[in-house]
């Protein structure tokens, strides 16, 4: 099908595809994307909202010059490494938040001075958290407070989750036009397509006209009209109720294996996402199990790589991913992490 869009397009592009599109990205493609949000993230807003661009890479440092430079930001902590980076490059004033299994704890965000917080509510990276209805509401009244206080919604992975019902977008709660709404195509379509948006409140809007006046969009205009195109004929829906068939079945089968060694192991975040996070009880520290890890050739994530200050915590966790693992290399896989950890399933004696 995909295949099928490109011919077309390339087969009757006009000369106007060869030209310069619109700095906020096609029309075509914010106006399949502000359907798209609506009918399944509960957000409401017009293609005039909308900016594309080809990642989270690009349109954060975006957002970040719609601040003045001494605005001070707040970010999660743990959190994504590239967005810490981002913030850095950029020398903006960072206060880390801490998060529990409800997300980020907004009573910490309210000791600081920041006017801006960058959140992942429906599947906070990495923890998997999902932000609670209370913090969400607490969120929200944190930003109404002040006229420069904004919240960032990176919605990245929302498609996928595999239990209960769909979380609506923080984004569909906010009735004061506080948050920032973020996500991309590369989780739900396929990595090497960088296509991102993000969705400005109205009164950002003019800020943003007056700072990007002269911006080109970094997107091809024919991978814009292909994606449109793709989203307007109902293929991308089909498409993420097929691919969430396939992470679920994953899903499943790696959960209910790892359910085997729940002695010394307990899984968090499985809500949602291709990620799920161990809590492994050891006599090993976490840096000494992920060597083991690396020489059994198994690829895991410690946890301490995503905190800000790089700490290592008292009980080691791994972020584990399943999204590119076939199904049936689960099982043999875990069980090869296990023995290299000497962890033994649950209902086998250690006695000798």
């Amino acid at each position: 099908t995909w295949r099928k869009y490109a011919k077309e397009l390339f087969d009757d592009a006009s000369k106007e595809l060869l030209l310069t599109g619109e700095p906020q990205g096609e029309l075509s493609l914010r106006t399949e994307i502000a359907n798209y949000l609506f009918q399944s993230r509960g957000v409401v807003c017009s293609p005039e909202q909308i900016v594309i661009g080809s990642g989270t890479e690009q349109l954060l440092p975006m957002i970040l010059r719609l601040f003045n430079d001494d605005t001070c930001f707040a970010l999660e902590n743990p959190g994504y490494p590239a967005v810490h980076r981002m913030f850095s490059q950029h020398k903006r004033k960072v206060y880390p938040i801490a998060v529990d299994d409800e997300g980020i704890v907004i009573h910490e965000l309210e000791k600081t001075s920041a006017d801006v917080v960058y959140i992942t509510p429906s599947h906070q990276f990495p923890t998997g958290a999902v932000l609670s209805a209370t913090r969400r509401a607490q969120a929200l009244n944190w930003a109404a407070q002040s006229s420069s206080r904004y919240i960032i919604e990176d919605d990245y992975d929302s498609e996928f989750r595999y239990t209960g019902k769909p979380i609506p977008a923080l984004h569909a709660l906010d009735r004061n036009d506080k948050v920032i709404y973020m996500s991309t195509f590369t989780k739900s379509l396929m990595p090497s397509l960088r296509v991102a948006y993000f969705v400005l409140p109205p009164k950002l809007l003019a800020t943003y006209n007056d700072v990007f006046n002269y911006y080109s969009s970094t997107v091809p205009r024919f991978d814009q009209h292909i994606v449109a195109n793709f989203m307007r004929d109902g293929h991308f829906a089909k498409h993420l109720n097929r691919m969430r068939k396939i992470y679920r079945k994953k899903h499943e089968k790696l959960t209910s294996i790892l359910e085997n060694y729940s002695n010394q192991i307990n899984i968090t975040g499985e809500q949602a996402g291709m990620h799920i996070l161990l809590d492994v009880q050891h006599s090993l520290s976490e840096k000494q199990l992920q060597h083991l890890a690396s020489n059994a050739e198994i690829r895991i994530y410690p946890l301490s790589d995503y905190r800000l200050d790089h700490s290592a915590p008292s009980q080691a966790q791994f972020l584990l991913g399943f999204g590119g693992i076939p199904v049936h290399e689960i099982e043999p896989s875990i069980e090869k992490l296990m023995n290299c950890w000497d962890i033994q399933k649950k209902h086998q004696s250690t006695s000798r």
